[in-house]
Order: structure tokens, then sequence, then C-alpha cells
């Protein structure tokens, strides 16, 4: 309605960009950020959009090269040495996002809510659990001088979730009180059940579901994917696959950009005996590995995709599929579990 009544206004252009980009749905991302450029071509909104869904398409080059664009037409705006380096680490261009990462150092704000979250993701996904870490442990101490306690608790909250994901129980504790203490927000209160829920503390993460079920009931954001994401988490821990996919699928048309969310579909058709279906949702993970925010799973899903395979009896694609896991595991920490027990399973298949 806003856009429709005023045409020539950025701002419903530019916030339709980044809801698309929410999303997943990275083309209408971009067709909405190139339509905020040509409303309002000295505004970083439509540049920053744009760049960001390139990004997240793989068209790196491109991302770059508006991005370039927006010095010459905005100014020497340091979210745009944020986004290069975001650019740069979706691409695996280590010089050049740490010569972003340098000129974005002055912008605080963005290195602790985009770049160290997403340079730790990435580690995680790579099997490097022990420098996510001290990034997670930078953007704690950067927030606590920066007095911003909602990307604090994220930033501790991840701290818990990266090692649950990989399986390493040697990981911090979630303290959940202590989070909440810092931020009560829904984003964090869904962070927090997911953690619960992927270290096997069903009935806290399903106690906190319910709040935030309660909490937001006209939220389609929580309601269709955050809520029914828990508690399938849980259901798969229960081994019950046919209930956890049944949840799953409410959250499908929101969660094309979340390689978390569509990789646990992926578990549950596998509890559910269903490979080829777990194929095309862990396949469709593995093609968000360009995706700015490095969701870990997105590389996670590698090895998942191999098993998939396995349980379909396609051995040859399986034996590619932990080829591909092994490669991008090549600098993981030593004694990590998922690769462990990748190598063996892999042996079985030679």
């Amino acid at each position: 309605m806003y856009r429709q009544t005023y045409p020539n206004d950025e701002v419903p252009t530019s916030n339709l960009a980044v809801l698309y980009g929410r999303l997943g749905d990275f083309e209408k991302d971009l067709q909405m950020s190139q339509e905020g450029i040509r409303l309002a071509p000295e505004s970083n909104y439509g540049y920053l959009n744009a760049s960001w869904s390139y990004t997240a398409l793989g068209r790196f080059e491109e991302s770059k090269a508006i991005a370039n664009e927006s010095f010459k037409r905005v100014g020497n705006a340091g979210m745009f040495h944020t986004m290069l380096a975001l650019t740069a680490l979706a691409q695996g261009d280590a010089v050049n996002e740490e010569k972003e990462l340098a000129m974005a150092r002055g912008d605080a704000a963005d290195l602790v809510r985009f770049l160290l979250p997403a340079t730790a993701n990435r580690a995680a996904g790579h099997g490097q659990l022990k420098q996510a870490q001290e990034f997670l442990q930078r953007s704690i101490e950067l927030t606590q001088s920066a007095d911003d306690a909602e990307t604090r608790a994220g930033a501790i909250c991840q701290k818990s979730l990266l090692p649950a994901l990989l399986g390493d129980k040697s990981g911090p504790k979630l303290d959940p009180a202590a989070v909440l203490a810092t931020s009560k927000s829904p984003e964090i209160k869904s962070c927090i059940a997911y953690v619960l829920a992927l270290s096997g503390r069903d009935a806290e993460a399903a106690k906190l579901a319910d709040e935030l079920s309660r909490e937001r009931p006209t939220d389609t954001w929580y309601q269709a994917m955050w809520v029914p994401t828990i508690r399938a988490q849980i259901e798969v821990n229960h081994g019950n696959g046919a209930k956890a996919v049944q949840l799953m699928l409410r959250a499908k048309p929101y969660d094309k950009g979340n390689a978390g969310i569509i990789a646990l579909r992926g578990h549950a058709y596998l509890l559910n005996h269903q490979p080829k279906e777990a194929e095309a949702e862990f396949q469709s993970a593995i093609k968000l590995q360009t995706e700015a925010f490095q969701n870990p799973s997105a590389w996670l899903s590698e090895l998942y995709l191999a098993r998939a395979y396995a349980l379909d009896g396609d051995t040859a694609k399986a034996r590619t599929a932990y080829q591909d896991f092994l490669a991008t595991w090549k600098d993981a920490d030593p004694g990590q579990p998922l690769l462990t027990a990748a190598k063996a399973e892999y042996a079985k298949l030679q």
C-alpha cells in the first residue's frame, strides 16, 4: 500500500528488498534493489541491498561492482567495505576479505552485527570451531563497550549454537537465564530454544517455544517458521520423522534463505526413510553457501547429502559428496566428531 501510494519514494522499495532477501528470494530482492537505486541514486540502501543479493546469487563480480559504484555516488561509507568483506568471505577470497575488513574496522556496529557472526559461521561450517569461538568472543567484547545488548546476546547464543550443530559436546553449555538477562527479544528467545532443542534439552526448548507462540500470536515469522522448527527438532530427537516432516512443511514458504531450517527438514525426511526428498532439501541448503551470513548448515549439508545418497543406495554420488565435505573440512580442528564420523562412513564405501 505504501509503495502504491508513494511510487517515487525509495523507502518501501528498499524495505521490500530486505524482506525478499530475508525470505531467500534473492532475484526479487535484486529487482527491488535496482528499483531503489533508480528512485534514489544518492541513497546507500539500494546499492547495499543489490550487493547483498548479487552475493547471495553467487554473482560476486557484480556484487563488488555495485558496491564500488556506491563509493562514487554516495561516498566512502564503512558499510560498503563491510559488504565487500562479506562478499570476499562468501567467495573464499581471504586477501580481499582482510583488505576490506581493515577499511571497515571503524564501523564497529556493522562489524559486530554482520562481519564477525558471518566469519564465525563460515569457520564453523569448515570445522574450525576454535576460530569461530574466537570471532564470537571478540563480538561479545565489542558489544559490551558499545552497549548493544541484543547483538551481545546473539553472539553468546551463537557460541553455544555452533558446537551443538557440529555435535561437539565440549562447547559452552547454554545458560538461558544469563542470555535472557541480556536480551528478551523474540529473535534471542528463538535462538535459545533452538540451541536447547539441538542439545537434547527438550523440555526447556518446548517451554520456550510455547512462550514464543503465546507472545507472537500473529507473527508469521515465528508461528510458521521458528516455533515449528524448534518443535520439529524435538521430534527428530525422539525419532519421530513423520511428525517432524509435518511440522517443517509450515516453514517451507518462508525459509528459502535459511540453510539451517532447510537442512533440518532434510534430516526429518531422512528419519522418515524418504532419502530423495532429503537429497532435494540438502541440495537447496548447499546452494546457500554464497549467502553473506554463511550459515554453517550450508556447508554441513555436504555431509548430510552424502548420507542421504548412501541411504538411497547411490554409492557413486555418496562418495562424491563425502569427498566434497572432506575437502571443505581439510583444515578442520583435529578430533571434530563430524570429521571422524565422515571419514569412517566414507571408508565403508570404498
